[in-house]
């Protein structure tokens, strides 16, 4: 049965799907006798990298990348021109950088 209540959940109660919301987003939750077993998520969010490394001049054949910390605390792999305080579209089917924002 759908209901279009609104309710707010704890990011303790989510998995995966926390590193992907930034505090006040409305989602869509599928849940069973007040469990929570899932959340809607767009397919892609714009997220602030919070920390990485300068990018170093080197081999750009193979398309190297680094790591960075997100505000929400996922860390991903971002093209070595990324830097601290861009924003950065991720994919939450796989947690992936998909581009700038």
């Amino acid at each position: 049965q759908e209901n279009f209540e609104q309710i707010e959940i704890s990011v303790s109660q989510l998995n995966w799907e926390k590193q992907f919301l930034k505090g006040e987003e409305t989602v869509e939750i599928t849940s069973y006798k007040d469990e929570i077993l899932g959340v809607d998520l767009p397919p892609k969010v714009a997220l602030k990298v919070v920390q990485c490394d300068p990018g170093v001049r080197g081999d750009t054949v193979n398309k190297p990348t680094k790591p960075a910390t997100l505000e929400t605390g996922l860390v991903v792999r971002v093209p070595l021109f990324i830097e601290e305080g861009d924003e950065i579209v991720v994919r939450t089917d796989k947690g992936e950088y998909d581009s700038r924002a």
